[in-house]
């Protein structure tokens, strides 16, 4: 009866099947869980989670542990991916000294924390999602990194201009299938593809000389992606690419490093 496939995030279950029945038997079997969820699509541009309380406590709320680093999430308005650890501590790894990073999808701090916890790095934290900054500043009080972190809601096509300067290391951890909004004319001219790639002439722009540039999409390959990063600025360096996870029957999670 119980499921195979569930995400633990702290305290809450969450999983695939909308049935009462099961969610009390994971809560009868596994006693580290006090509330289980049934997990529905995200949608939207924000990825906008939809869940749906099954049983135990009716609490939304969950404290994460993860690379000695510690988030508060609601599961009810923002994702938390468990599957990119490997990914932030290589991200960290790669930090030198006192560098200075613009995250453009900060999300509730997925990498800006760890970043601004483990290295003597500053991080500028962008973030469309009210819902997620809110989080996001939390965690950096929880994290006891206020110093080292400025947070900017709002769209990273807009406000990475009005910033006005220029970064060492830049972290394009975004991705999305649909059709990319309007939140921003100003650069509706710049790039012909949707998803991250129609931030990249902004980021290229915030970039220092020889800056590291962090770029995440989705695609059944990494050449795929390669090949139009290359379309947009053909002056690029491509360092790596790596394959975060599977994401569909037929597509992968992929980073590609890039050097202006």
């Amino acid at each position: 009866m119980i499921s195979t496939s569930y995400q633990a995030i702290g305290e809450i279950c969450l999983i695939k099947q909308k049935d009462k029945k099961v969610a009390q038997a994971i809560l009868d079997q596994y006693k580290r869980f006090k509330s289980v969820y049934y997990q529905g699509k995200i949608s939207g541009q924000l990825r906008t989670p939809n869940v749906t309380w099954l049983a135990g406590e009716r609490n939304t709320l969950a404290k994460v542990r993860e690379n000695h680093c510690d988030f508060i999430v609601d599961i009810s308005k923002v994702m938390f991916s468990k599957g990119n650890q490997a990914e932030k501590r290589r991200i960290v790894s790669q930090i030198k000294g006192s560098e200075e990073v613009l995250d453009m999808f900060a999300g509730i701090g997925y990498f800006t924390i760890p970043i601004s916890k483990l290295t003597d790095a500053s991080v500028t934290a962008i973030e469309l999602n009210n819902d997620s900054v809110d989080l996001l500043k939390h965690n950096i009080k929880l994290n006891k990194v206020e110093g080292q972190v400025n947070v900017i809601e709002g769209d990273s096509k807009v406000e990475t201009l009005k910033l006005g300067k220029k970064f060492d290391r830049i972290l394009m951890g975004y991705f999305t299938s649909h059709k990319r909004s309007n939140a921003s004319k100003l650069q509706s001219d710049l790039c012909s593809f949707p998803g991250t790639y129609e931030f990249l002439p902004v980021a290229l722009k915030a970039a220092k000389k020889g800056a590291i540039i962090h770029f995440h999409e989705l695609a059944a390959d990494s050449e795929e992606i390669i090949s139009k990063i290359t379309s947009i600025a053909s002056d690029l360096k491509v360092l790596n690419a790596r394959k975060v996870k599977k994401y569909g029957a037929q597509t992968h999670h992929w980073v590609i490093d890039i050097q202006v």
